[in-house]
Formats: C-alpha cells, sequence, structure tokens
C-alpha cells in the first residue's frame, strides 16, 4: 500500500512532458563541413626506367599532368 501512495505521490509532483508536434514536409537535407589539414592521394603510382644514365633536366613538376608530343625516340 505505501509503494502505491508513493508513486501517486511522486506522479502529481512530476512535471508533464510537452512535445511539438509539426506536419511533415520533403525537403533537401544539406550539410556543409569545414575541416583543415592536407589532402592525401589514395594511391599513387611509381614510375621508372631501367636505363643508367643522368637525368640532366627534368620539365615537369610533382602531380603536373603532361601529354605525350612527337620527337626522337
Amino acid at each position: 500500500m505505501a509503494v502505491v501512495a508513493y508513486f501517486i505521490v511522486s506522479n502529481k509532483n512530476s512535471k508533464k512532458v510537452k512535445y511539438i508536434t509539426q506536419k511533415i514536409e520533403k525537403r533537401d537535407l544539406v550539410v556543409k563541413v569545414s575541416a583543415t589539414g592536407n589532402i592525401e592521394p589514395t594511391n599513387t603510382v611509381d614510375v621508372g626506367i631501367e636505363v643508367s644514365g643522368t637525368i640532366v633536366e627534368v620539365k615537369a613538376d610533382f602531380n603536373q599532368h603532361v601529354k605525350k608530343r612527337g620527337g626522337s625516340s
């Protein structure tokens, strides 16, 4: 009996929960992310040759796109 009385008294003192509702509507979800740091490639390729000699000049920078052009082989 005492347990039942406790629950009745404690429920009277507790605050009622109030919910805010809204009608459903279809909209786009946009998330913006900001970050600092360096971008790292997901994969890399090592390019090399099996010829001995001295490289005099390299006319391309790292990650620069190059095209094939005509010339002596």
